[in-house]
């Protein structure tokens, strides 16, 4: 996936101290209640397009509908370790249509003492169900050294990167979804993009 790729190429360019474990990330979670089904009007599920593993499962309550997007909080649910996937695992916020996917993550953390900051930003053209070909942007900062990378990945089969995922709440919203939408903002920072959850999640900012 496009995201893995850059990520793994721009921490191999700092410090080996400065390096993201799975431990790190774990540590790392924020605070966020379990997604749980409620019984609200509109669809109990969507096929959406995520950047991320085909045997991952996902759950997400609606953020906002738009007449040309819709903002998800998406959790990772199953089929993955659980550092990653579960009802404690941290959401990733997305934005998508028929034909875009975004998602961006911005975080500051520690690692063996050292602070290390992250800003990843995945950008997805969407040709129907078939195909996408999505940019992946990293750059990360330790002890005064910055690398900044990118790749760019094209999917001939994205119909394997659409997936299922259950409405737990705001699905109301879909139902009559507004005219326009401001950018919405949601810091949840989590690196599922480094470990492979999902090409690249956490705070949105448009």
């Amino acid at each position: 996936m496009a995201a893995q790729l850059v990520a793994g190429h721009a921490f191999s360019n700092l410090d080996a101290g400065s390096m993201f474990a799975a431990r790190d990330v774990a540590g790392f979670s924020p605070a966020v209640a379990p997604m749980v089904a409620r019984q609200e009007s509109g669809p109990t599920s969507v096929n959406i397009f995520i950047d991320g593993q085909p045997e991952f499962e996902y759950a997400a309550s609606v953020v906002a509908a738009c007449a040309d997007h819709t903002v998800y909080a998406v959790q990772c649910t199953g089929g993955g370790p659980s550092s990653l996937c579960g009802s404690d695992s941290p959401p990733a916020t997305i934005t998508e249509n028929a034909s875009q996917y975004h998602v961006s993550s911005a975080v500051t953390t520690k690692t063996l003492g050292v602070e290390v900051k992250v800003t990843l930003i995945e950008e997805c053209e969407l040709a129907g169900t078939t195909a996408a070909t999505c940019t992946a942007t990293v750059a990360g900062s330790a002890e005064g050294q910055k690398t900044t990378t990118s790749a760019t990945t094209t999917y001939d089969a994205a119909s394997a990167l659409h997936f299922d995922v259950a409405i737990t709440a705001g699905n109301q919203k879909l139902v009559n979804p507004t005219g326009t939408c401001s950018g919405a903002s949601t810091r949840a920072v989590a690196l599922w993009g480094l470990l492979g959850a999902v090409g690249a999640v956490g705070v949105l900012a448009l």
